[in-house]
């Protein structure tokens, strides 16, 4: 039992880092372009953010992407490359 015990307490750290992060880029976002995003809109794979929205708020984002990925490298200190928008 201590061996599944050990095994559910990292998954549900991980589902929490997970949470964290996802709230984290929501924030700067929101802070750096004032659209509010869903937690379903975005999607991390590798060092790629991917959003999902509007086109206007697509174009809004895109307008300051550099400064939304420096904060959110300065912020999670995940190593983000580029949004890739759907």
């Amino acid at each position: 039992m201590k061996i599944i015990g050990g095994f559910l307490d990292r998954f549900f750290k991980s589902i929490g880092r997970d949470t964290l992060i996802r709230e984290t880029i929501l924030d700067v976002v929101k802070e750096q372009t004032r659209i509010t995003l869903l937690p379903t809109d975005i999607a991390l794979k590798e060092s790629t953010l991917e959003i999902t929205a509007s086109p206007a708020k697509k174009n809004e984002i895109r307008l300051k992407e550099k400064r939304i990925l420096d904060a959110l490298i300065a912020r999670t200190g995940i190593r983000l490359t580029n949004i890739r928008y759907l």
